[in-house]
């Protein structure tokens, strides 16, 4: 068990969370793991760095609720991070993506503890900034201080959530990740038929588009456009229980993904990887079904 880390799991309810938990304790002391709840965001990342600097240790490591992380992810980071200059102020890999389809720059991030108290006075205090955290990471890159991405990946994001937190994420990523538009809808056209987490993506992408006014990055802020969207369509929300195999089963295909592209190496202009975004064939099999169904009217 690692002891030289702090690890701060930042949750707003999602249904990952225990998951998300319990894939950190097999690897970090639990005295060493703090879980907090805040919104907005902002204050949510001001917490997490009030935690890493009171406790003192060399590294603080900050989990989103929606990632669980690979066996060993933590030291594998921190190892890593260990053998970097001391002007190094975050340490960052990969994650596998459901909703982008393959592996893409994100996930957990290791900090050096030292730098936290200089980082936090640069933390935004509007709460309609939609990169709180990455606004942190240019003014201290402004300082000398740098931020290391490793193609390395070291856990899953965004599998197995909310209907709720996947309608509020994109309506999010319609705002934050523009670029990303064309990837998703190419990508989800033929998922769409077989897995209805899709069509809560495509929703709140849509929602998130036609939206004129300001964007929060707080839970709370989604509440009532989800709700809306819930009973217009008659929602019946996932269960809190996750069968934990489902995730040895993602985590298989993200190693499988990971043997056919060789490595990490080959990255788009968006850090993206590059890959033909095919479903496989038992993922094809079930489209081919959904779309004869469809045209039946069975």
């Amino acid at each position: 068990m690692l002891n030289n880390v702090t690890v701060v799991i930042r949750s707003v309810g999602e249904r990952t969370s225990k998951a998300c938990y319990n894939a950190i304790a097999g690897q970090v002391s639990e005295d060493n793991i703090f879980v907090v709840n805040k919104t907005p965001f902002s204050e949510a990342v001001r917490a997490n760095f009030e935690i890493g600097i009171n406790q003192n240790l060399p590294w603080t490591l900050s989990v989103d609720a929606d990632l669980i992380l690979s066996e060993n992810a933590v030291r594998s980071m921190v190892d890593a991070f260990s053998k970097l200059k001391g002007n190094y102020f975050i340490y960052q890999g990969w994650v596998y993506d459901k909703f982008f389809n393959g592996f893409r720059t994100g996930g957990p991030h290791l900090y050096r503890t030292s730098l936290l108290e200089q980082a936090i006075t640069y933390l935004p205090h509007k709460d309609s900034n939609l990169r709180p955290e990455s606004s942190i990471y240019v003014e201290m890159q402004k300082l000398g201080y740098g931020y290391y991405v490793d193609k390395t990946y070291f856990g899953l994001h965004d599998f197995e959530q909310s209907k709720r937190d996947i309608y509020r994420k994109f309506f999010l990523h319609a705002k934050k990740h523009k670029t990303q538009l064309k990837r998703f809808l190419d990508t989800w056209k033929d998922r769409i038929l077989i897995d209805n987490d899709f069509i809560y993506a495509l929703k709140g992408l849509a929602d998130g588009l036609t939206y004129k006014g300001d964007v929060y990055v707080d839970k709370h802020f989604f509440d009532e456009k989800y709700n809306t969207f819930y009973a217009d369509f008659n929602i019946e929300e996932k269960t809190l229980e996750i069968d934990d195999q489902v995730f040895k089963e993602y985590f298989f295909l993200a190693e499988e993904t990971l043997a056919k592209t060789k490595n990490l190496l080959h990255v788009d202009d968006n850090g993206m990887l590059k890959k033909d975004n095919k479903v496989n064939l038992l993922d094809k099999i079930k489209i081919k079904v959904a779309k004869v169904v469809k045209k039946s009217g069975v």
